[in-house]
């Protein structure tokens, strides 16, 4: 315990250590604790007022998906309209082809681009004239300038 003496202004006097830096962790220790009193006597607010804030925003995102649905139903409803009178203005009917009729003979003369020209089918004369048309050798476009 400190010793202490009077003053004559009638002041306290402490010869003992400063209790400076504890009066400030007192006074700070003090504020804390007020601040928590604070919150927790409110707590039940704050804790309803951002469950309110999570409901809401939750709201307006369902809200918002539902109407985005919605308008991309009306658009595309309206797009598959737009295309099918776009189409009907931009092409004229036309009429089917006629089915192609299968011929009791093969061609004449078939051919197969690969190493060399094969000609096969028809009759022999038309496979023999197809040949004689030929410029040079089957090989030679193939190896020309090959020597």
């Amino acid at each position: 315990m400190a010793r202490g003496t009077w003053q004559g202004s009638g002041t306290w006097q402490s010869s003992g250590p400063d209790i400076g830096p504890l009066a400030a962790v007192v006074v700070g220790a003090v504020v804390v604790i007020g601040a928590l009193e604070w919150l927790l006597a409110r707590i039940w607010w704050v804790i309803g007022g951002t469950a309110v804030l999570a409901a809401a925003a939750i709201a307006a995102y369902v809200a918002l998906a539902r109407w985005a649905d919605r308008r991309e139903a009306r658009f595309a409803e309206r797009r598959r309209a737009e295309l099918a009178a776009q189409a009907a203005a931009e092409l004229p009917h036309r009429p089917q082809p006629a089915a192609v009729e299968a011929s009791s003979q093969p061609p004449a003369i078939v051919n197969h681009y690969h190493q060399d020209i094969h000609i096969h089918g028809g009759v022999p004369e038309q496979v023999a004239a197809a040949i004689r048309a030929l410029p040079g050798r089957p090989g030679d476009a193939i190896t020309e300038g090959k020597e």
